[in-house]
């Protein structure tokens, strides 16, 4: 008991570091998964056998369904966040009105663009547990001078959160 609780606080510290840290796109796999495996663990069940472990499966691949990130990752990967125009097009007006997005306004000298670009797209889906992959993707792929206003709580980056 005495180890897991050395190792689980060493990882909530390197996590802590790393998140005080500058984060990009590149970071986020692994900060994803490493928030994701800290809050399992969080809810581990009180007692583990490990002779209930997939290596000791005959069908190690149904017991290995809980690694879920592959396909999550890989269907994110989709055409929803490859729209990279310049300008209003497409945008809903009430929200390019709020983020102050004209048809001259690009990603270099507008913070809201794509992530509004981005979010467009995920409006018209239904909530439910097909599309869940494609809008928790969206957080991952947020840039540092959107976060940035987000910590500042500028209203426009705090209406595209909502």
């Amino acid at each position: 008991m005495l180890l897991e609780a050395h190792h689980w606080q060493r990882a909530i510290r390197q996590y802590s570091t790393d998140l005080n840290c500058p984060v990009g796109p590149e970071d986020m796999d692994a900060l994803f998964s490493a928030c994701l495996l800290m809050t399992v663990n969080s809810f581990a069940l009180d007692s583990y056998n490990p002779a209930q472990s997939f290596v000791f499966s005959p069908t190690p691949a149904r017991s290995l369904n809980w690694l879920m990130w592959w396909e999550m990752f890989m269907d994110s990967r989709n055409d929803l966040f490859d729209d990279n125009r310049f300008g209003r097009e497409g945008l809903r007006p009430d929200l390019a009105d709020l983020c102050d997005i004209t048809e001259s306004t690009t990603t270099e000298n507008n913070p809201y663009l794509w992530p509004l670009r981005m979010l467009t797209p995920l409006l018209a889906l239904e909530p439910s547990l097909t599309t869940f992959s494609r809008t928790t993707t969206f957080m991952g792929r947020l840039m540092p001078d959107y976060y940035e206003r987000l910590i500042a709580k500028h209203p426009p980056a705090l209406v595209i959160l909502a």
